[in-house]
């Protein structure tokens, strides 16, 4: 049976083909609402376009203190993804708005996805399919261009971060018979015990580990953690992984240390600014030094159904006065 009261909803930036999974969680849901979208980059284009919704169901338009401000009917913010820091979730707290988000969706993509670039980086797979693709195989020696190829096994990953993704990459990595080490703020000795796992001080980790994963959300804290001094730390065969937020890091100073052999190698899948535009340094490097893949670790067609659905799911409870286990915030009741 369907609810009398019907709903606005607004897509700032819509990054799927159709809104078919929402309309069926609406229908399953029996749940009336309208939805408005308009492709909005900027908060100015937010406000200008989202009229006064219940809910925005956001991708990567910057939902500021105005835009929530110039929207008094916004009741929830709905984000198309794991991390959040696109929304100011303060003020949102402040003047009574929900924001929700999905952390459970892309876990086991994004793992699987930390290991396979870390393998392709270590085996020295993408440099080798291109000499293949690209060059004339004549020798049975050819392999030896990729240069130094070592074993798995023994080694140690440092995990920057020990979230959902985090202990799914060290389950995965044990599995591969690598040893796992973490940096993590609060530290959790049942988890430790759960796992395995050792946990370190930054520094440390930085100086003991063959590979560093990096698995923290952006925040102040977490903004530009390794730079010029950390990439120094590091061992001069290390490599590093980072499907996190591009701007973890400090991008010119990883592009240092590669070409000054602080560090071996790199595999990115996110970065300070997206998409890379022609001639930027990362793009500089061939497959042994670098593994670049276009922000894809969280994809795959079953997460996008689940990001989709969670979000959806969690704005309705929202609006039916019930709090769901994936609300990011406490938000001022008198607001």
């Amino acid at each position: 049976m369907e609810r009398e009261q019907k709903y606005k909803f607004f897509l700032t930036d819509f990054p799927f083909e159709k809104l078919d999974i929402e309309r069926k969680v609406l229908e399953e849901r029996g749940f009336r609402a309208e939805f408005d979208q308009s492709w909005c980059e900027t908060p100015e284009e937010v406000i200008a376009s989202a009229g006064n919704p219940e809910v925005l169901l956001v991708h990567h338009a910057p939902i500021t203190r105005e835009v929530i401000e110039a929207l008094p009917g916004l009741k929830v913010i709905g984000r198309y993804g794991t991390g959040y820091d696109v929304v100011d979730v303060e003020a949102a707290g402040e003047m009574g708005v929900y924001v929700v988000n999905a952390p459970d969706y892309c876990v086991e993509e994004v793992s699987t996805h930390v290991i396979g670039l870390l393998i392709s980086l270590v085996r020295k797979i993408g440099y080798l399919h291109n000499f293949i693709m690209t060059e004339k195989w004549e020798s049975e020696e050819d392999f030896r261009r990729a240069g130094r190829i070592s074993r798995l096994k023994g080694k140690r990953l440092g995990l920057i971060g020990f979230g959902r993704i985090g202990q799914r990459v060290a389950v995965k990595a044990r599995a591969l018979g690598l040893e796992v080490v973490v940096y993590k703020r609060r530290r959790n000795q049942e988890l430790a015990l759960d796992f395995g796992i050792e946990y370190a001080g930054l520094e440390e980790l930085l100086r003991k580990s063959d590979y560093v994963s990096l698995h923290v959300p952006l925040n102040a804290e977490t903004e530009y953690l390794l730079g010029e001094r950390e990439f120094s730390l590091m061992k001069p065969g290390a490599l590093l992984v980072n499907t996190s937020r591009g701007r973890i890091i400090r991008e010119e100073d990883l592009v240092a240390a590669l070409k000054e052999e602080e560090i071996a190698g790199a595999a990115l899948d996110v970065f300070a600014s997206e998409p890379l535009e022609k001639g930027h340094p990362l793009l500089g490097f061939d497959g042994k030094k670098m593994v670049l893949t276009p922000h894809s670790a969280f994809y795959s067609q079953e997460a996008e159904v689940e990001v989709r659905r969670s979000v959806l799911e969690a704005a309705i409870e929202l609006l039916l006065g019930r709090k769901p286990d994936n609300l990011v915030n406490q938000v001022n009741q008198e607001s």
